[in-house]
C-alpha cells in the first residue's frame, strides 16, 4: 500500500503537521515510526514537558480501555505525560480508566491546545511549588 493512501499513516502526518512548529519531536523515540506506520506513538516536547502521544486512527469503532492502559505503561517507562489522540471517540470505561491514570484524551482538532494548556498547567504547578520551597525556607530562618 503507498503510504499516501494509507490513512493511519495519513492521520498520524497531520498530527506531526500540526505540531511541528510548536513542539520538538524526539527523533530517537521516533525514527522508526516515520518510515512504518504501524508504529503508533511519538514523543513531543516543550519547556522540557514531554507527551507520550498514541494516535489512533479507526474507521469505525471507538477507542478501548486497553488502548488507555497500554499507553499509560509505556508512559511510566519513559516518565512522560500519555496523550491520545483518534478521529474517533472514546468509550465510557475508557475515559474513566482516562482519569483515573491521568491520561489526556484528546482529538486531532484539539491536540495542540490541550497539549499547550497542559504545558501551562504544569508550569504554573512548579512556580507554585518553587514559591512554597521558598516560604517555607524563609520560615526556618526566621524562627
Amino acid at each position: 500500500m503507498r503510504h499516501d493512501k494509507n490513512p493511519y499513516l495519513k492521520f498520524k502526518n497531520e498530527i506531526v503537521e500540526i505540531l511541528k512548529d510548536n513542539f520538538e519531536f524526539d527523533i530517537h523515540f521516533d525514527f522508526k515510526t516515520i518510515i512504518h506506520y504501524y508504529h503508533k506513538e511519538i514523543i513531543v516536547s516543550k519547556d522540557s514537558i514531554k507527551f507520550l502521544i498514541l494516535y489512533k486512527y479507526r474507521p469505525k469503532a471507538n477507542i478501548h480501555l486497553n488502548d488507555i492502559g497500554r499507553i499509560n505503561r509505556i508512559s511510566k517507562y519513559y516518565s512522560v505525560q500519555p496523550v491520545v489522540v483518534t478521529n474517533q471517540e472514546y468509550r465510557k470505561k475508557a475515559i474513566k480508566l482516562a482519569e483515573e491514570l491521568n491520561v489526556l484524551l484528546t482529538h486531532k482538532s484539539n491536540i495542540k491546545y490541550k497539549l499547550l494548556f497542559c504545558i501551562k498547567k504544569e508550569i504554573k504547578k512548579i512556580e507554585l511549588e518553587n514559591i512554597e520551597k521558598e516560604e517555607k525556607i524563609y520560615l526556618c530562618i526566621y524562627e
